[in-house]
């Protein structure tokens, strides 16, 4: 019997659908090799173990010949639908007070989440993003190395980290959140986590069907939404801003990598790196 029903998401590499009457599989494209989607349950499994808020991973299967990984279904709303929806209806040019609350949210997860030490998380966030960086064209070989080089002089340590804090990827259900997509987990430094959401924040791509109203007022706000965030995770965690910056020109080279981006887009990172390089 054919298990697979609606489909409720999509994304660059996968698409998840109802999976019996209580679950969801995520079924990934054919640019996710079977090696990561095994990473990414092992990781979520390490992440449930431990207690942290995230959907119970039950199995790895395979459809019509593609991986998938089988999640409980978690029922409720993203905080990105949200805060579009109470930017929207607030008809302010500031995020209110709601929005704001839920910026925080996301804030308090991830203290959260750092604050865990998982044995199941074998990734180290150093060699993962040295990897990555490694693909980034629009640099030159000596830039490359340069700023693998910069990465081994990096503080090293040990904490949990999800890596990729897309506003997207925490769900509220119930009043309180759940973290989604574990598949870039590993163990490093929480700040590389914030300077990630700082540069989702000034580069990141909505949707393609998001009404360019929408977009625009979400533009609006994005120094907004960057300033509550990162203020709210220093407070709960103490961390300082220059811990936050050692991380931003490795992490904006990783965005050189992905997909999605105006070629202006691509130009503004790569021109912002090679000036931040020239301050080393």
């Amino acid at each position: 019997m054919n298990k697979l029903g609606n489909r409720i998401g999509s994304g660059g590499c996968s698409e998840v659908f109802e999976w019996e009457h209580d679950k969801v599989i995520k079924l990934f494209r054919s640019n996710t090799t079977w090696d990561a989607v095994k990473g990414e349950f092992q990781n979520s499994v390490a992440a449930w173990q431990c207690g942290l808020p995230v959907p119970q991973p039950y199995r790895v299967v395979e459809v019509a010949g593609r991986p998938g990984i089988v999640f409980e279904k978690i029922v409720g709303t993203t905080i990105m639908e949200l805060l579009l929806a109470k930017l929207l209806n607030s008809g302010q040019q500031t995020p209110n007070e709601e929005a704001v609350s839920d910026i925080r949210i996301i804030a308090g997860l991830l203290h959260n989440i750092h604050s865990r030490s998982v044995l199941g998380i074998r990734t180290n966030q150093i060699e993962s993003i040295k990897a990555t960086i490694a693909r980034a064209s629009r640099l030159t070989i000596e830039e490359i190395r340069c700023i693998s080089d910069y990465l081994d002089h990096l503080p090293v340590r040990h904490a949990l980290c999800h890596g990729d804090p897309n506003p997207y990827n925490v769900m509220i259900r119930n009043g309180k959140p759940i973290m989604l997509d574990w598949m870039g987990a590993s163990k490093g430094d929480p700040a590389a986590d914030i300077a990630e959401f700082i540069l989702l924040c000034r580069y990141g791509v909505l949707p393609t069907d998001t009404p360019s109203h929408v977009a625009d007022r979400l533009n609006t706000t994005r120094p907004m939404i960057e300033n509550i965030f990162v203020e709210e995770y220093k407070t709960v965690s103490g961390m300082q801003d220059e811990e936050i910056e050692a991380w931003i020109v490795p992490l904006a080279v990783c965005k050189l990598t992905g997909d999605g981006m105006t070629d202006e887009q691509y130009t503004d990172i790569t021109n912002y790196i090679r000036q931040k390089m020239s301050l080393w």
